[in-house]
């Protein structure tokens, strides 16, 4: 049940047009893996709709960067805040 819950919220959310997330003004970090489960023509359009984004690629990492370049992605993070 719970599995088939998950299942549907991966194929159909989140549901936010492109003008919705040009209304966002704090600065964003949109952070994705070279070899992630979303593609990168999807992380681009994403960050192309943030007015005020910065756009980090972990290279050699999948979804799962945060556990396998946590020094990498902590770096990116630090310079994003410290920007």
């Amino acid at each position: 049940m719970v599995f088939e819950k998950m299942r549907r919220m991966f194929l159909s959310e989140p549901k936010i047009s492109p003008a919705e997330l040009g209304s966002i003004k704090a600065p964003t970090l949109v952070m994705a893996a070279d070899r992630d489960l979303m593609t990168l023509e999807h992380t681009l359009a994403l960050f192309q709709a943030l007015p005020n984004a910065q756009l980090c690629v972990v290279p050699g990492t999948t979804h799962a960067l945060l556990f396998e370049k946590a020094a990498a992605v902590n770096a990116a993070v630090l310079r994003f805040l410290g920007g």
